[in-house]
């Protein structure tokens, strides 16, 4: 239903990583709904940015990733030929 395109990342890092890490970022419909769904009623996109926070498997705050997307319907992306 959607092209993303990731328009920025920034990294702020807190630990040195020293073993496998995983990143989280959670979604709920609500947030759908709020950032996605509704703003793309009445707009041609949708710019939203993610708060992702990385932990090494020890716990360990390793960073925090600022990711923002650009949402758009399919129908909606001009394409050159």
């Amino acid at each position: 239903k959607y092209r993303l395109i990731m328009q920025r990342i920034t990294m702020d890092y807190h630990y040195q990583a020293k073993m496998d890490v995983e990143a989280q970022f959670d979604v709920s419909g609500e947030w759908l709904e709020k950032m996605i769904i509704n703003p793309l009623q009445g707009n041609e996109k949708a710019i939203v940015e993610c708060e992702v926070k990385i932990y090494d498997l020890a716990g360990n705050h390793i960073c925090t990733g600022f990711v923002t997307w650009q949402i758009k319907w399919w129908e909606q992306v001009k394409t050159k030929v």
